[in-house]
């Protein structure tokens, strides 16, 4: 089969693989859809060069149909529809063999750190127990697309967004206009996007937001302010990566009120500890992969509360998968999601 791996930094390349067969519990899927992920990108840049296993197949976004199951698989059959979970519980551990795999401490995370092999490929080989059915009335490309949503589906919920919330979303990449959508489908009455790209920010608005911010126009705590008549947000979601955002966070969320991380730092962000201790808020680590939280994304796409299909602004296919992951940069103010179509 066709493959993609990174090699090493700077090395993307598709290459021929064998395919593997399945046995015990495992199931062997055809795959449909492949994401590139920004974390897919910050791999073959180097950035967690320490964390990750070279050679590395990527994919941790995708869709497929089953193929072929090891003789203890119950739950699923040959033509079954079906999305992975962003991680693959050992199984053997007390919480997993309690039924409470998304508890798993020996977890791996799928096709980015000391990884399982990614579905950036013709068949991948997955573990009955981390498969998700995908519903007949939701497409591949949306299965595809759950996985990034489920990351602003954890923040929404720890965050407690609920009927009538104010939430400020610092990042407009796909899970941040995402968690735009979700906060809306849960009844939060405003909805602030922020970020650099106008196109960006339009979408953001198109799918959910009320209130957009351009960064590169106006200060984003001070405008949130405004918005809320200087009480501040309930909720921030930060989904950027960027420290003046971060900031705008603390600055911009209301006294005991709550920050959602969903992000990767470039080493320890400073900030005004004592305002963050004057107001009681609570900063916490959200998505990672949103594992356990798919099946709260499917029922909104399912019950068309939110729309997705918007997110992918490009698509290629696998033999261009290697290029595109080397430049997921490029034209990145129009650029939202490359969806591959295998």
């Amino acid at each position: 089969m066709k493959a993609v791996r990174i090699f090493s930094p700077g090395d993307v390349r598709v290459v021929d693989e064998p395919v593997k067969k399945p046995e015990g519990n495992m199931v062997l899927c055809k795959v449909k859809n492949v994401g590139i992920c920004g974390t897919d990108y910050n791999i073959f840049c180097g950035e967690f060069e320490e964390e990750v296993d070279f050679p590395l197949r990527p994919g941790h976004e995708w869709s497929g149909v089953v193929y072929e199951v090891g003789d203890k698989v119950t739950a699923f059959k040959p033509g079954d529809r079906v999305i992975g979970e962003t991680c693959v519980a050992c199984g053997v551990c007390d919480d997993c063999l309690h039924g409470n795999r998304k508890n798993c401490v020996n977890r791996t995370s799928v096709g980015t750190v000391h990884a399982w092999p990614g579905a950036m490929c013709e068949y991948v080989l997955f573990p009955e127990g981390d498969l998700v059915k995908l519903p007949d009335n939701v497409s591949f490309e949306e299965g595809a697309l759950v996985e990034p949503a489920a990351n602003a589906m954890m923040a929404i919920v720890e965050g407690k967004v609920t009927f009538g919330s104010t939430v400020a979303v610092m990042g407009t990449g796909p899970i941040g206009i995402a968690a735009a959508a979700i906060a809306r489908a849960y009844g939060a009455k405003t909805v602030i996007s922020v970020g650099r790209s106008p196109f960006k920010l339009e979408l953001c608005e198109k799918l959910g937001a009320t209130h957009t911010v351009n960064t590169r126009e106006i200060d984003a705590a001070e405008e949130i302010l405004k918005i809320t008549e200087g009480r501040g947000v309930d909720v921030s979601i930060e989904v950027s990566g960027s420290k003046e955002l971060l900031t705008a966070c603390i600055k911009a969320t209301k006294k005991f009120g709550d920050i959602e991380m969903i992000a990767f730092y470039d080493g320890i962000y400073p900030f005004n500890i004592n305002e963050f201790a004057f107001k009681v808020l609570n900063l916490r680590a959200s998505g990672c992969g949103g594992w356990g939280y798919f099946d709260r994304v499917l029922e909104l796409i399912e019950q068309k509360r939110i729309d997705l299909k918007p997110l992918i602004t490009h698509r290629c296919t696998l033999e261009d998968a290697a290029k595109n992951i080397a430049g997921l940069k490029e034209d990145n103010a129009k650029k939202v999601k490359v969806m591959i179509e295998v």
